[in-house]
C-alpha cells in the first residue's frame, strides 16, 4: 500500500527523501504460504524508493526480521527494539534523529542533532515521511487494559502517542515535512496521502450520499438491534479521507454535502465549514445511517436547489458533485430510474458530476449516464465492495482536481451580503427571538403528512444563519443570543456562548428545531428580558438590539394575550432596540409598530408577504442593527462575560468535570416525555459546563479541561490533552454528553477519573488537578455499600 499508494504519488516530492517509519509488535502471520519472506520481498522493493525505518515492539517481535525490512541494517540507526509499548516514548527521540540525517536521497539539509526540543526544521531537514502501524490481534489481546468487551487497550494508545509526538517534532506544513499514514493488520488502509492544493485546483464541491436500506441490509457486521454498520463506515471514512485530501478552507476549495434514503437531507452548505477537522468532526457526527429507500432524484433535486448558486457557491469556481450509491433508484414512483436521469441533466449544467458505485447492485449505464463525461475510471467510477471504495479514491480526488473548461480561478473573494456591521465599526449585543407557532409549518404546502419538512421553517433558519453570518461575532465583537418560542420559551443560546459564526450557525442548524404551539410571544420576550439581557455576554455601554420574527399575533397565554404581548415588550424596550419581522398576512402590521421600539416601518419593523421574501428584506434589518444610537458608546475595553476568569488570576488548572447522568434527573423532570425525549434538567447541566468552560478559557498552554459521566457505567468522555479550545470542547459537549439514566454509580466515575484522566496525557506536573463533580442524589451502586 505504502509503496503504490502513496511513494510516487500527490505530495511525494523528488528530491526530498522519503522516510518509512514501520512499528509492529511481531512477525508477518499473513498472507500465506512465506509470510515472512513476502514482506522482506516488498520491503526490498520499497527501499529503493525510501528510506525504511522498523521499529518493533515486545520479545515477540524478531530482531532478525527487523533488521532485514530496514534500510541499514544497524540497530538504533535503521532499526529499534522497545521491550514494551511504554517504552516507545524513550526511543521515539532516536528515531526522530535518524528521520532528519540526510542520505544521499535528498539535497537539501545539512547536519541534525534531534530531541522532542529539536526539530527537523530546525536542521533545514524537508523529509516525505510515511507511518505504517501495525494494528493486529496481539497489540490489544495480550493488554491487561482490555475489558472483556473490547474496549480499553492502552498499547494502542502508547503507539498513537508516539506517532502524534512524532509529528509535532516534524511540523509538516506545504513547502516543509509531509506525513502519510497506512496502517495495516488483515487489511491494509491508506489515512492519508494525495493533495488537490499541490495542483491549484480550488473547486466547490458536494458529496452526495446514498443512506439506502441495502446498504446496512446486506452487511455482515449489522447486528439484530440495528447497530453496527462496517459498510457505513466505509462511505464515512471515503468522505472524510477526500475531505482531509482537498484542505478546504474559505479562499481554497468549499465542500457540501447532502444524503438521500426516502428523504434528503443537507447536511451541509458550501459556506459552512472551511477546515477539514471541523468538517470532518461534523461529518462523523452527524452523517448517520437512515436506511429506506434510493430517492437519488431527491438527492440530486436537494443538491441543484439549494447548494449549487447558494451561499460559498462562487463563479467562476468549477463546480463538483460526486454521487456515492450502491444502487439504482427505487423512489418515488414511477420510473424513479428515468426521474433521477432527468434531474442529473439538469445538475450537469451547473456542475461536473461524478459518479461512485459500490457493489454489483449497482448498474454501470446508470453510473455513466449521470456522470459528466461517461467515461469509466474518468467520469464514473465501480468498486465490487465497500472496502474498495479506499482503493479507489485516489483516482475519484485525482479528477476532482482536474481543472476544466467551467473553472478560471478568481483573484478575489465576494461576500456572501454586502453590508457588514464590522464595516460601520458597529458592535452589539444581539438576540433573536424567534416564532415556532404552528401556523408556520401547518400552512406550508411542502409539509408531509408524517410531520416532516417545512421549507417555512427552513427559511426562517436561513435568514437567522445569514444573518449571524454577516455580523461577524466575536469574543470582543458583535455577540449573538438565541430564543425560541412556541407555547413554552427556550433559551438556545445566550450572549457568552459562541463567537464565531461557523460554531454558532452549526449549533442554530443543528439545535434550532421547529416545536408547533400556540404563539406565547410574551414568552419569548419575558425570556429574552429576564434570562439574556443584563446575564452573561452582555455589555456595558454595548448596544443590546432584539430581533423578533413573527408569523402571527399571540395567541397564548389568555386572557388577553395579545396585551400582555405589548406590555412585555414596553419593558423589554427600556434595555433594548427591539426591531420587529413580519411574516405572512396573519401578521398585523400595528401589533409589529407597537413591539418594535421606534414604530417605523421598514426602520424598526418589517413586513415580508412570505416565508420566501425573509432574504428580500435580511439587508434592510442587518443595515438597522447596524446603526449606532444614544444606547450605545463603543467601549475601549470590554468586561468578561463572567465576572471571573481564572485567565484573570493568572491560574493554571487541569479540570475534569465528573457529571451524573442517573435516571433520577430526567424522571422527575416535567419536561420528559412519553417516548423518552426532552429534558429540560439534563440541558442545565450541559449549559453549566459549557458556560463554565467559556469562563476557563482552555488553550494548550493554558487550562486543561477532561469530561468524564456516570450511571450504572462510567464513560470517558475527553482526557485532558483533547480539545484546546471552548468552542471545539463545547461543540463537543453538547454533541456528545447524552443522557444515559440508570444507576446512581459514584464511585465508578471518581474511578475513571482517577485511573484514566488524572496522570494521563495532557495532566501536567505541577499545574495543579481540579474536579467538578456534578450529581442530583446519593450513590445508589455498585451494591453494597455504594
Amino acid at each position: 500500500m505504502t509503496k503504490d499508494k502513496v511513494i510516487g504519488q500527490a505530495g511525494d516530492r523528488e528530491p526530498v527523501r522519503n522516510v518509512v517509519v514501520v512499528i509492529t509488535d511481531g512477525i508477518p502471520t499473513f498472507p500465506k504460504p512465506n509470510p515472512r519472506q513476502r514482506a522482506l520481498d516488498m520491503a526490498n522493493l520499497l527501499k529503493g524508493q525510501a528510506d525504511v525505518f522498523a521499529v518493533g515492539v515486545t520479545n515477540q517481535t524478531d530482531d532478525a526480521f527487523l533488521s532485514n525490512i530496514s534500510s541499514g541494517g544497524v540497530q538504533n540507526v535503521n532499526w529499534f527494539h522497545s521491550a514494551s509499548f511504554e517504552g516507545l516514548q524513550e526511543i521515539r527521540d532516536q528515531v526522530v534523529q535518524q528521520a532528519c540525517i540526510t542520505t544521499t536521497r535528498q539535497t537539501v539539509p545539512s547536519t541534525t542533532t534531534a530531541s522532542l526540543t529539536t526539530r527537523c526544521v530546525e536542521t533545514d531537514s524537508v523529509i516525505d515521511l510515511v507511518f505504517v502501524v501495525d494494528g493486529s490481534g496481539s497489540i490489544c489481546d495480550n493488554d491487561p487494559s482490555r475489558k472483556n468487551d473490547g474496549s480499553g487497550c492502552d498499547n494502542w494508545k502508547q503507539i498513537v502517542n508516539f506517532i502524534t509526538e512524532f509529528v509535532t517534532v516534524m511540523e509538516p506544513s506545504e513547502t516543509g515535512t509531509h506525513v502519510g499514514l497506512v496502517s495495516f493488520s488483515t487489511e491494509s488502509l491508506l489515512l492519508a496521502g494525495l493533495r488537490c492544493v499541490e495542483t491549484d485546483s480550488v473547486i466547490d464541491l458536494v458529496f452526495v450520499v446514498d443512506g439506502s436500506g441495502s446498504i446496512c441490509d446486506n452487511d455482515p457486521s449489522r447486528k439484530n438491534d440495528g447497530s453496527g454498520c462496517d459498510n457505513w463506515k466505509q462511505i464515512v471514512n471515503f468522505i472524510t479521507e477526500f475531505v482531509t485530501v482537498m484542505e478546504p478552507s474559505e479562499t481554497g476549495t468549499h465542500v457540501g454535502l447532502v444524503s438521500f434514503s426516502t428523504e434528503s437531507l443537507l447536511l451541509a452548505g458550501l459556506s459552512r465549514y472551511y477546515s477539514a477537522n471541523s468538517l470532518n468532526e461534523y461529518i462523523e457526527g452527524n452523517l448517520m445511517y437512515p436506511g429506506g429507500d434510493t430517492y437519488t432524484t431527491g438527492g440530486l433535486e436537494m443538491t441543484k436547489d439549494k447548494v449549487i448558486g447558494q451561499a460559498g457557491d462562487r463563479e467562476p469556481v468549477r463546480n463538483v458533485v460526486v454521487v456515492i450509491t450502491d444502487g439504482i433508484p427505487t423512489f418515488p414512483k414511477p420510473n424513479p430510474r428515468q426521474r433521477a436521469l432527468d434531474m442529473a441533466n439538469l445538475l450537469k449544467g451547473q456542475a461536473d458530476v461524478f459518479a461512485v458505485g459500490v457493489t454489483n447492485q449497482t448498474d454501470d449505464a446508470f453510473l455513466s449516464n449521470i456522470s459528466s463525461g461517461g467515461v469509466q475510471n474518468v467520469n464514473w467510477f465501480h468498486s465490487a465492495n465497500f472496502e474498495g471504495l479506499q482503493e479507489i479514491r485516489d483516482q475519484v480526488v485525482q479528477q476532482a482536481c482536474i481543472t476544466t473548461t467551467r473553472q478560471t480561478v478568481p483573484s478575489t473573494t465576494t461576500a456572501s451580503l454586502t453590508t457588514r456591521c464590522v464595516e460601520t465599526d458597529s458592535v452589539i449585543d444581539l438576540v433573536f427571538v424567534v416564532d415556532g407557532s404552528g401556523s408556520i409549518c401547518d400552512n406550508d404546502p411542502s409539509r408531509k403528512n408524517d410531520g416532516s419538512g417545512c421549507d417555512n421553517w427552513k427559511q426562517i433558519v436561513n435568514f437567522i444563519t445569514e444573518f449571524v453570518t454577516v455580523m461577524e461575532p466575536s469574543e470582543t465583537g458583535t455577540h449573538v443570543g438565541l430564543v425560541s418560542f412556541s407555547t413554552e420559551s427556550l433559551l438556545l443560546a445566550g450572549l457568552s456562548r459562541y463567537y464565531s459564526a461557523n460554531s454558532l450557525n452549526e449549533y442554530i442548524e443543528g439545535n434550532l428545531m421547529y416545536p408547533g404551539g400556540d404563539t406565547n410571544t410574551t414568552g419569548g420576550l419575558e425570556m429574552t428580558k429576564d434570562k439574556v439581557i443584563g446575564q452573561a455576554g452582555d455589555r456595558e455601554p454595548v448596544r443590546n438590539v432584539v430581533v423578533v420574527i413573527t408569523d402571527g399575533i399571540p395567541t397564548f397565554p389568555k386572557p388577553n394575550p395579545r396585551q400582555r404581548a405589548l406590555d412585555m415588550a414596553n419593558l423589554l424596550k427600556g434595555q433594548a432596540d427591539v426591531f420587529a419581522v413580519g411574516v405572512t398576512n396573519q401578521t398585523d402590521d400595528a401589533f409589529l409598530s407597537n413591539i418594535s421600539s421606534g414604530g417605523v416601518q421598514n426602520v424598526n419593523w418589517f413586513h415580508s408577504a412570505s416565508f420566501e421574501g425573509l432574504q428580500e428584506i435580511r439587508d434592510q434589518v442587518v443595515q438597522q442593527a447596524c446603526i449606532t444610537t444614544t444606547r450605545q458608546t463603543v467601549p475601549s475595553t470590554t468586561t468578561a462575560s463572567l465576572t471571573t476568569r481564572c485567565v484573570e488570576t493568572d491560574s493554571v488548572i487541569d479540570l475534569v468535570f465528573v457529571v451524573d447522568g442517573s435516571g433520577s434527573i430526567c424522571d422527575n423532570d416535567p419536561s420528559r416525555k412519553n417516548d423518552g425525549s426532552g429534558c429540560d434538567n439534563w440541558k442545565q447541566i450541559v449549559n453549566f459546563i459549557t458556560e463554565f468552560v467559556t469562563v476557563m478559557e482552555p488553550s494548550e498552554t493554558g487550562t486543561h479541561v477532561g469530561l468524564v459521566s456516570f450511571s450504572t457505567e462510567s464513560l470517558l468522555l475527553a482526557g485532558l490533552s483533547r480539545y484546546y479550545s471552548a468552542n471545539s470542547l463545547n461543540e463537543y459537549i453538547e454533541g456528545n454528553l447524552m443522557y444515559p439514566g440508570g444507576d446512581t454509580n459514584t464511585t465508578g466515575g471518581l474511578e475513571m477519573t482517577k485511573d484514566k484522566v488524572i496522570g494521563q496525557a495532557g495532566d501536567r506536573e505541577p499545574v495543579r488537578n481540579v474536579v467538578v463533580v456534578i450529581t442530583d442524589g446519593i450513590p445508589t451502586f455498585p451494591k453494597p455499600n455504594p
